[in-house]
């Protein structure tokens, strides 16, 4: 695999969780 793919997925996962906490605080 790519390492810019590798990177955009860790990305992805790290946007989910912050989705996730805004979520949880609201």
């Amino acid at each position: 695999m790519l390492s810019w793919e590798i990177s955009a997925k860790q990305g992805k996962r790290q946007r989910q969780r912050e989705l996730a906490r805004k979520l949880r605080l609201s």
